[in-house]
């Protein structure tokens, strides 16, 4: 299963603590029932960088990745790479609200998850994610 969550957590603000048993105990619950997970962390969009505490979510998600071993999909650090060295704008990446993600953005991110889960790669090295201060 590919867990896509925390943007709507971080802009409501329901709480890191909250938002961290949330995710531990549906993790538990999923793998407990044999199922294998992926976290898809938070997408990038512009307004996320003034956004207070949206890398603390991101932090967070990171943190109960790494703890329970459940691999990570670093959407934010793609997107914002993306954006950041001019592969695409983000008006090419999202939806016309400028929040959501589009097909493009959801087509590019399935490539990299098959990329990846084809080949194996390692937990340690999908979870070895950038801390944000």
């Amino acid at each position: 299963m590919i867990w896509q969550t925390g943007v709507t957590d971080a802009i409501s603000d329901v709480g890191l603590t909250n938002f961290s048993n949330t995710l531990r105990r549906g993790t538990d619950e999923l793998t407990s029932n044999g199922i294998d997970v992926i976290l898809l962390d938070m997408q990038y969009y512009p307004r996320a960088e003034y956004l207070a505490g949206y890398r603390d979510y991101l932090n967070a998600m990171r943190g109960v990745g790494k703890e329970k071993n459940i691999p990570v999909l670093h959407r934010f650090d793609i997107m914002r790479y993306w954006v950041m060295s001019s592969q695409f704008s983000a008006d090419e990446l999202l939806a016309p609200d400028r929040f959501h993600v589009n097909d493009l953005t959801y087509g590019c991110l399935a490539d990299i998850l098959v990329d990846a889960i084809q080949d194996g790669l390692a937990r340690d090295s999908m979870t070895a994610l950038p801390v944000y201060k």
